[in-house]
């Protein structure tokens, strides 16, 4: 079996199975396609295809050239083949990102080609069921507003949401009364722990102690990002509130200000979204600035290269939460076979807002049960991403965070 064509489409998701998602109802995607001469093929995607998707084809088409012809079982030498090939551009940001998609559809295309799910692939299931939590994006203001909305997500059968802080000047939604919209209002630094504090009181007083709540700093992408002590004023603020965990404190070029701020709290710290291959997350690990480790499949070198992350934060006795934030079909399939066989799992991202998405595009049912998704049972990733799809959920120029 070879290699007979690598494609990319670009699409434009659905973002609509959440009232109170604030950050838009559709979204850009790239999806990357792996055909063989034999018949079986592999999906995959890359985050890039969120952030900036008209810079993905040229990078699949260089990469592509490297491809035509080969083994595609042989994910590992591929993988390093393209990973070198890269030395001048390829070895972080857009090249990995990349890079990810490519690696997810071989792993696909193995799974189709030999009748079994992914995570089989992956040493088998440690898991038979993975819990998951909603992840909210932005917090609403009043308190009472978030409250809504995490308790839609306990209705929808989630039992642990992950809502933002109010740090670093991040502008927050607030509710005007007359017109019932959300608009865009900055608190004053003086207030950020008081507001999260009041936040998380009511959310824990509203649903009690069975639920568990996260908080997301956003600070890995914020232009203005918090300092260490205030990071530490915010989370000695919630941490009488059982937070589960505090997500991208600060920016990812602080690292003594994470190694400071996990010194002087009890929350268990977060982070590694944007974090781009092993190297990096070695880093943050062996400075001791992580308890909980959140490798991107779809940005970190794909499932090769966060298999080994997730291996490395289990030498090391941390967790792993999968971030997902971004990836509404083959990433989120990905990132649960991962979650599915890797020991050290603790819970999984999704995006509340793609849940009809997802059900489209993976043929596995991802019921939650007592807050959890089971173990997949199609082969390969159980993707569905077919022409009828893609056709009716085009891209359309100006797409993109980042485009």
């Amino acid at each position: 079996m070879k290699i007979s064509a690598v494609e990319t489409h670009l699409a434009a998701p659905k973002w609509d199975s959440d009232p109170g998602w604030t950050l838009g109802d559709r979204n850009s995607a790239a999806f990357v396609r792996i055909r063989t001469d034999e018949g079986p093929t592999g999906i995959g995607e890359t985050i890039l295809g969120h952030f900036a998707p008209l810079v993905v084809p040229p990078i699949v088409d260089y990469f592509r050239r490297k491809l035509i012809g080969e083994d595609p079982f042989r994910i590992d030498y591929l993988w390093h083949k393209l990973y070198q090939d890269g030395i001048w551009w390829g070895r972080k940001g857009a090249g990995l990102s990349v890079l990810s998609g490519i690696d997810m559809a071989l792993w696909d295309l193995k799974g189709n080609a030999l009748g079994v799910p992914v995570y089989e692939l992956l040493g088998g299931r440690a898991h038979d069921r993975v819990p998951v939590y909603a992840s909210a994006g932005e917090a609403l203001w009043p308190p009472e507003k978030t409250v809504e909305k995490v308790k839609r997500y306990a209705a929808a059968g989630y039992r642990a949401a992950k809502v933002g802080t109010m740090a670093a000047s991040q502008p927050y939604y607030t509710y005007d009364a007359k017109t019932s919209q959300a608009r865009f209002k900055t608190p004053p630094v003086s207030r950020y722990a008081e507001m999260d504090a009041e936040k998380f009181a009511a959310l824990r007083t509203a649903l009690g102690t069975e639920f568990d709540l996260a908080v997301d700093g956003h600070q890995g992408a914020h232009p203005r990002p918090t300092t260490a002590h205030e990071a530490i004023r915010i989370a000695n603020a919630i941490e009488p509130y059982g937070i589960l965990f505090y997500e991208e404190p600060l920016s990812y070029e602080d690292l003594p200000g994470w190694v400071e701020l996990r010194r002087r709290t009890e929350v268990p710290i977060a982070g590694g979204e944007s974090l781009s291959g092993v190297a990096e997350f070695e880093q943050f690990i062996s400075a001791g600035a992580l308890d909980i480790v959140q490798p991107d499949v779809s940005h970190v070198g794909g499932i090769t290269a966060a298999k080994r992350v997730l291996e490395l934060a289990d030498a090391n006795r941390l967790r792993s939460a999968i971030h997902t934030g971004g990836t509404p079909g083959p990433g989120f399939a990905a990132s649960l076979h991962l979650a599915i066989a890797q020991h050290g799992t603790l819970i999984l991202e999704r995006v509340h807002a793609t849940a009809g998405t997802q059900a489209r595009l993976i043929k596995d049912h991802l019921d939650l049960v007592d807050g959890a998704i089971a173990a997949p049972t199609c082969p390969g990733l159980g993707l569905d991403v077919t022409d009828e799809y893609l056709a009716a959920n085009p891209f359309e120029p100006g797409m993109g965070v980042r485009s």
